[in-house]
């Protein structure tokens, strides 16, 4: 009840395991105690997870102290909160993790300025048309515009008021990224589906 609440607060999805055979057999109460989340990667697929967070929670006299460690993809953190109750070091724990999703995939809008993406592999119009509508569809972008076109290579102006494109892009998915030319500011990226 206390993670539902605060998942609820915090606007996190969490899905809690069912401790089924499988779950109990791929991860122990000692991979817990020593956060070892690589061990919760199969079940984590299995849920459809995104991320995967373990607590170790124990009382500590008056108190209890809860030991997090938490994964999204191959990042790791590991912290530890305490409180006068169980309730409370969850929802402190997930309002960490919260904070530090946000620090990490909110997008704060800023200036109105324009980049270079450059984009190749791209071989049909109906690739080129995806590609387009994704990179319009990504938060803080106002305006996609065609600058140059050739062979299976397509350079494209956004209008952006909002950092961390490349960041953006990549979680948008579809696009692997090969380099970022300094000169000029562009985000060269290659057609990945």
């Amino acid at each position: 009840a206390a993670a539902d609440h605060a998942a609820f607060v915090y606007g996190l999805p969490v899905i809690l395991p069912i401790l089924d055979a499988s779950d109990r057999i791929e991860v122990t109460p000692a991979d817990v105690r020593g956060g070892f989340t690589g061990t919760a990667v199969p079940a984590a697929r299995r849920y459809g997870a995104d991320g995967i967070a373990m607590l170790d929670l124990r009382r500590n006299g008056p108190f209890w102290t809860g030991r997090w460690t938490w994964r999204l993809g191959e990042g790791e953190q590991t912290f530890q909160r305490s409180g006068a109750d169980r309730a409370e070091v969850v929802e402190l724990g997930l309002a960490r993790i919260a904070e530090s999703l946000a620090s990490r995939f909110a997008v704060v809008p800023g200036e109105r300025h324009v980049r270079r993406v450059v984009v190749t592999g791209i071989d049909r119009a109906a690739e080129f048309a995806e590609v387009r509508g994704r990179l319009g569809r990504l938060t803080g972008v106002e305006q996609v515009r065609v600058v140059a076109a050739s062979a299976d290579r397509i350079e494209f102006e956004l209008a952006t008021t909002a950092e961390g494109l490349r960041r953006r892009i990549d979680l948008a998915g579809g696009l692997a990224f090969v380099r970022h030319d300094l000169a000029s500011g562009t985000l060269v990226y290659r057609l990945d589906w």
